[in-house]
């Protein structure tokens, strides 16, 4: 019987050990700041002084990921990276903005949404003179285009 108990007591001190040196390690891990730092970022798109609906607008970092959105039809935006992660990496950015398909439009079921006939200049696209800077946390970061 006792040496039953003896036994069993040493599985269970096995077993606690583990447990702390899991949890241990875990913590350690989780202190650390690992990947690249995001911020959140938001703005507003115009052209020629009026909002700008429907236009995609994407935040490209050199040799990284880049963040996109669409804008809403205020001419507001929000970039997301990813599904579960809003924003975009920290540091300077190449945007191109262009006129969202409209498959990619977000619209609630049977809503007819009236898509701006605009091609914008190259400028803000394909030969894109647009750039941002993102920074650590929030961002607000608009663009005044104009058809110029």
């Amino acid at each position: 019987m006792f040496l039953r108990h003896f036994y069993l007591c040493q599985i269970l001190n096995g077993y606690v050990w583990f447990s702390l040196v899991l949890v241990t390690i875990t913590l350690i891990g989780c202190g650390r700041d690992s990947g690249p730092q995001f911020g959140t970022v938001t703005g507003t798109v115009t052209l020629d002084g009026e909002p700008l609906p429907y236009a995609k607008i994407e935040f490209q970092p050199e040799g990284k990921r880049s963040s996109a959105g669409i804008t809403d039809a205020k001419g507001k935006y929000e970039l997301g990276y990813s599904f579960s992660r809003s924003g975009a990496i920290t540091g300077p950015h190449s945007v191109w903005i262009v006129m969202a398909p409209a498959n990619e439009i977000d619209r609630p079921e049977g809503a007819v949404i009236e898509i701006p006939k605009v091609k914008l200049p190259k400028k803000y696209n394909e030969q894109t003179e647009l750039a941002a800077d993102v920074k650590k946390g929030k961002n607000t970061i608009n663009f005044d285009l104009t058809l110029k």
